[in-house]
């Protein structure tokens, strides 16, 4: 039986305190075809597959891994599903610490989608955003799951306002 969070919650805490958790262990995106996605994934983000030879894990699902622990789960589809065609938003971020890490994924992002595009009808576009105290670029894997990069500028200042936009393909 699966409770709501909420109750869950309550059920084993009597309701006294809240949970107390570390960092975000890993997202988990659903994929239509799980090899395509490791070298995208790979291939674009830099991140390794892991536990390759692990009975639990290999492919169902992948697990791969970044430099700096950033961990994506890739969940094959059930045989006959289809990606999510709207996300209403949802999407998942991997952050870089620097204002210049961020410059040159900025800048070397484009080429790297162009270069790892699955099918003709898999956007490559980026669009970047400046929230002031955060820089963000969104694109799309090869099957539409929303990808983040994102940097937190300290001191508010984002090199170009809060709230502007701009596409880059």
């Amino acid at each position: 039986m699966l409770l709501a969070p909420r109750r869950v919650w309550k059920h084993l805490s009597g309701g006294a305190r809240a949970l107390r958790v570390g960092a975000l262990d890993h997202v988990c995106v659903c994929v239509s075809d799980v090899d395509r996605s490791i070298a995208w994934y790979g291939g674009v983000l830099g991140l390794a597959l892991q536990h390759a030879d692990h009975p639990a894990f290999g492919k169902d699902p992948a697990f791969m891994e970044g430099e700096g622990g950033a961990r994506v789960a890739l969940l094959p589809l059930p045989r006959g599903a289809s990606p999510v065609a709207d996300h209403k938003g949802a999407h998942f971020a991997l952050g870089v610490a620097a204002l210049a890490d961020f410059e040159a994924v900025a800048a070397e992002l484009p080429a790297a989608l162009a270069a790892h595009r699955a099918c003709a009808a898999q956007s490559i576009e980026v669009d970047e955003q400046d929230y002031g105290l955060q820089r963000s670029l969104f694109f799309a894997d090869p099957d539409s799951n929303i990808v983040e990069i994102t940097c937190w500028v300290h001191g508010g200042g984002g090199g170009g306002g809060g709230g502007g936009s701009s596409n880059v393909t």
